[in-house]
C-alpha cells in the first residue's frame, strides 16, 4: 500500500566504517508510505548574499516571520571567489541559500566561519562538516580543489596524556564534489519546498576519476565542495590549528587558518536513537543498471550483489542509520509448509550475520534495528501474508517460522528486541481481521518479538480506538508524523512498547524531499528527543526506479528516468523523494554515493547523542530546555488538526547559527 498526503488549498567518508581511503491543493496527492570533489578540509572567505526568492524574513528568535523576503543579495561581494559555510545550508548553483528565512550576513559569520578563520568543534569520534564554495565570474574557474594540512595541537596547560595524539592527520578529512540537480516543479507532497533552482545533493568522493575533484566551474556559476572531518577517538581534548588552501590549477585563490576544538568527551559508539531506513528495489536496480545478479531467496544472490549491499550497509551505519529490508525482505532457504516448515539459516547468516554481530563494521557495533525474514507485508508475505484473505493465511507456518527465528537469534546471541516483524503497511479496516489472526500466530511462536504496523491517516482522529484494538498485537507503533496522535500512545509507551514516526510534512516534521532546506532531516532526531520517542522510520533511500510514474499520466512522465538529473521520481509532485544515496554506476563508481540529506541525518543523530550525554549526567531538564528552544512545537502540538488542511511552515529554528549555539551549549554543559 502506498501513502498519500492529502493537501488542501493549496570511498573514505563515503564509507567511514570501512578502511578509510583518501577520497574524495485541495486534492489528494499520493506519496510513498513507510512502504515504500577536494583535497582536504576547510577554506574560507566571505561573500554570498543569501536569500531565496519567496523566502521569509527572520524574527529575532530565528523563526519565520510573515513578510516575504525579496531574495536579493544585500552584499554581492563581486570580488570574492571562495566562501566558507557550515553544513546547515544548501547553496544553489547561482549562489542563493535555499531557506525559508532571511539569513542576514551569513557569508560574514556562520557556524564554520567567524570572519577571520574556519572554526570547528566536536567530540571525539564525531564527524563535523563544512562547505567550501567557489564562485566564478565572467570567466570560468578551471580545476578548483581544496588542500588541507594536518591539524596540530596548540600549547595547552592541559596534559593530553600519553595515549592522546597531538596531531590530527590530513587523512581524517574527506572531500566531495557537490552535484547539482535542477528543480523545476517545487514539491507539493511533502510541502514547504524552498523553491525552484539547482540544488546540491549527491556528494562525489574526490578520488572518483573525471567526476570528483578537481572540478571546473562554469562562468557565473558556483560550485560547492563538501568536507567531512572525522575526529579520532584518541584525539586529545585541545585546540588544533592547520591551514586550508583553495586553488584553481596552480593558482592559490585563498589561504586560511583552520581551528578545531576537540571537546573533552567522546561521542558514544552506541546509537541511543534507532532510525531505520529501507532500501527496497536496490537489488532490482543493480540488476537493471549493471547486470548484477540478485534474487529474493538468500543464497541465490551473487557475490557482487553482497559486496554492493555491504557497502550500502557500512555507509548508512556510519551515518547512524540502520538499513532494513521491510519492503523487500529476502526469504531464507526453507522447505515444507505449515507446521512442517524448516529453515536452513546458512545462506541467510552468510549474508546478514556480520551486520547483526557487528563484525562487518570497523566500529564493531551491531545494527540496532533489523527486519526479520518473517515479514507479512513484503513481496506478498513470508511465510504467509496479511494482504490476502483470512482463509488463505497460513497461521501454522507463521507460528513455526517465528519460533525457529527466535530460537536462531537466541542461539547466535543476537537480541530479539532489536528486530521486528513488519505485519502491515498502512492497513485499512478491511484487513484488521487478517491482522488479528496473524498477530496471534506470531505470539504463539514467540511473545517477545516486536511487531510493527505503520499507520497513516486513520491514526489522527481514530488513534484511541486503534490503540485499543491493536494493543497486544502491535508493540512497535510507527505513525506518519502528520497524524501522530502521541497522547493516545502514552499508555502503550509506558507499558514498554516503542513509538516513532515516519515521513510526513511540515509543520509536523521536516521534509525528506530534495528541495527542502538544509535543516529538514536534522529536525527528526531533535523532535524524537523533544517528545521522548524511541524510533524513526524512513521508507526508502534508493528510490531510483520511477516505477510509480507508470501508474498515472503526469506532465513529467516522459522525462529521463535518471535520478542524477531528473528529481521528479514519483507520480505526485515531489523531488527525489526516498533518495538518500545515488547509484554510482553513472560515474563509474562501484557502490552508492552519499548525499547532503544523508549528512543532515548524521548531524541530527550526533546531536541526539549530545542530548543523551547531558541527560546521563543528571541534567535531563537542561537537555530538554535546549531541545525546546530549537523545536518549540512539532507532531501533535504543531497544529490544531491532522494532515493536509494543517500543512504549513514548521515552528523550529531556521537559522543554523541557532542550532550551532545550542550544540555548543550542550557541549559546555557536558564538560562541566
Amino acid at each position: 500500500m502506498r501513502r498519500v498526503i492529502r493537501q488542501s488549498n493549496s570511498q573514505k567518508q563515503l564509507d567511514t566504517e570501512a578502511v578509510q581511503a583518501t577520497a574524495p491543493a485541495a486534492r489528494t496527492a499520493p506519496r510513498p508510505g513507510p512502504s515504500h570533489l577536494l583535497t582536504a578540509a576547510l577554506l574560507a572567505a566571505v561573500g554570498l548574499s543569501i536569500a531565496t526568492t519567496g523566502c521569509r524574513d527572520q524574527k529575532g528568535d530565528g523563526q519565520p516571520a510573515s513578510r516575504a523576503h525579496t531574495g536579493k543579495r544585500d552584499r554581492p561581494h563581486a570580488n570574492k571567489t571562495v566562501y566558507v559555510f557550515d553544513d546547515g545550508v544548501k547553496i544553489a548553483r547561482d549562489g542563493r541559500i535555499f531557506t525559508h528565512v532571511s539569513l542576514d550576513d551569513y557569508e560574514e559569520r556562520n557556524p564554520a566561519w567567524d570572519g577571520k578563520m574556519i572554526r570547528l568543534g566536536g567530540a571525539r569520534g564525531e564527524t563535523v562538516a563544512f562547505q567550501i564554495v567557489f564562485r566564478a565570474g565572467p570567466e570560468a574557474l578551471p580545476a578548483v580543489d581544496v588542500q588541507l594540512s594536518a591539524l596540530r595541537q596548540l600549547p595547552s596547560i592541559q596534559d593530553s596524556g600519553p595515549d592522546r595524539r597531538p596531531t590530527i592527520d590530513a587523512g581524517q578529512f574527506a572531500r566531495f564534489r557537490q552535484w547539482y540537480v535542477k528543480v523545476t516543479r517545487p514539491s507539493t507532497s511533502p510541502r514547504q519546498s524552498t523553491g525552484p533552482g539547482e540544488y546540491p545533493d549527491a556528494l562525489i568522493p574526490a578520488d572518483v576519476p573525471e567526476h570528483g575533484l578537481p572540478v571546473s566551474v562554469a562562468a557565473n556559476q558556483w560550485q560547492g565542495v563538501w568536507i567531512d572531518l572525522t575526529i579520532p577517538r584518541d584525539a586529545a581534548p585541545a585546540t588544533y590549528r592547520g591551514t586550508a588552501i583553495a586553488r584553481s590549477r596552480d593558482t592559490e585563490l585563498a589561504h586560511f587558518d583552520v581551528t578545531l576544538e576537540v571537546y573533552n568527551f567522546g561521542l558514544p559508539k552506541q546509537r541511543h536513537l534507532r532510525w531505520r531506513v529501507g532500501y527496497g528495489g536496490f537489488g532490482d536496480s543493480l540488476n537493471e543498471y549493471e547486470n548484477i545478479g540478485y534474487h529474493p531467496v538468500c543464497g541465490k544472490e551473487s557475490a557482487a550483489f553482497r559486496a554492493r549491499e555491504a557497502q550500502l550497509y557500512r555507509l548508512a551505519w556510519s551515518h547512524r542509520l540502520a538499513p532494513t529490508t521491510h519492503y523487500s525482505t529476502p526469504f531464507p532457504t526453507h522447505s515444507g509448509t505449515g507446521a512442517n516448515l524448516r529453515i536452513d539459516w546458512s545462506t541467510f547468516d552468510r549474508r546478514f550475520a556480520g551486520y547483526l554481530n557487528g563484525s562487518a563494521f570497523a566500529s564493531g557495533v551491531p545494527l540496532d534495528m533489523f527486519s526479520l525474514p518473517v515479514n507479512l507485508h513484503s513481496s506478498g508475505g513470508w511465510p504467509s501474508g496479511t494482504r490476502q484473505k483470512l482463509d488463505d493465511l497460513d497461521t501454522a507456518a507463521i507460528t513455526t517460522a517465528v519460533a525457529q527465528t527466535a530460537r536462531h537469534w537466541r542461539d547466535r546471541g543476537w537480541p530479539i528486541k532489536n528486530t521486528f516483524i513488519y505485519a502491515s503497511d498502512e492497513p485499512g479496516a478491511d484487513r484488521y481481521e487478517v491482522l488479528d489472526a496473524a498477530c496471534k500466530a506470531i505470539r504463539r511462536g514467540n511473545r517477545d518479538v516486536p511487531i510493527s504496523i505503520a499507520f497513516y491517516t486513520e491514526f489522527g482522529d481514530h488513534a484511541a480506538e486503534l490503540v485499543k484494538r491493536f494493543t497486544g498485537c502491535v508493540t512497535m507503533w510507527d505513525i506518519a508524523g502528520d497524524y501522530m496522535n502521541l497522547p493516545a500512545l502514552a499508555g502503550r509507551q509506558a507499558a514498554g512498547d516503542t513509538v516513532g514516526f515516519y515521513q510526513g510534512s511540515e509543520p509536523f516534521q521536516g521534509s525528506e524531499a530534495l528541495d527542502a532546506d538544509g535543516l529538514s532531516l536534522t529536525t527528526w532526531p531533535w523532535i524524537a528527543w523533544r517528545y521522548r520517542l524511541d524510533t524513526l522510520f524512513l521508507y526508502n533511500m534508493v528510490e531510483w526506479s520511477y516505477f510509480r510514474l507508470n501508474k498515472r499520466t503526469v506532465p513529467w512522465r516522459d522525462l529521463p528516468r535518471d535520478i542524477w538529473i531528473n528529481p521528479l521520481n514519483q507520480s505526485w509532485q515531489t523531488n527525489s523523494q526516498g533518495v538518500l544515496v545515488y547509484p554510482g554506476h553513472r560515474i563509474g563508481y562501484k557502490g552508492v554515493i552519499p548525499s547532503i540529506r544523508l549528512k543532515q541525518v548524521r548531524r541530527g543523530m550526533q546531536d541526539y547523542e549530545y542530548l543523551w550525554l547531558l541527560a546521563q549526567k543528571g541534567h535531563r531538564t537542561q537537555a530538554d530546555a535546549v531541545a525546546r528552544q530549537i523545536i518549540p512545537k512539532a507532531l501533535h502540538e504543531a497544529a490544531a488538526g491532522w494532515g493536509g488542511p494543517h500543512h504549513g511552515l514548521g515552528s523550529w529554528q531556521r537559522d543554523p547559527r541557532r542550532w550551532a549555539e545550542a550544540r555548543r551549549k550542550l557541549a559546555r554543559a557536558i564538560t562541566q
